[in-house]
């Protein structure tokens, strides 16, 4: 297995180079822990991450609790959920911009 698939090599890799986070298998792009540890330290590393997990629910508000921006990143459907963008007004009101305009 090539380090790109090895989680604790990755992990080590995004604590120092977030957006590294580009660089590994699509099976980690999908791991919520290694995928939150990389937003932790720049929120725009969620770019990179599946589109399984910025389409997910439960995983959007919790890198919203990380960073709010994030939201600009997440799949057109978490920025039209209210849950989550009550989350992201809460801790900053001017990702309003980000909100879907429907809401």
């Amino acid at each position: 297995e090539s380090v790109r698939g090895d989680q604790g090599f990755m992990l080590r890799f995004v604590k120092l180079h977030p957006t590294a986070l580009q660089f590994a298998t699509e099976t980690l792009r999908r791991d919520e822990a290694l995928v939150l540890e990389a937003l932790r330290r720049n929120w725009r590393a969620l770019q990179f991450a599946s589109s399984d997990l910025r389409a997910s629910h439960s995983f959007m508000l919790k890198a919203v609790q990380v960073d709010a921006l994030t939201l600009s990143l997440a799949a057109e459907e978490i920025r039209k959920d209210p849950d989550i963008v009550c989350e992201v007004l809460e801790r900053e009101w001017e990702m309003l911009e980000h909100v879907d305009k429907e809401l």
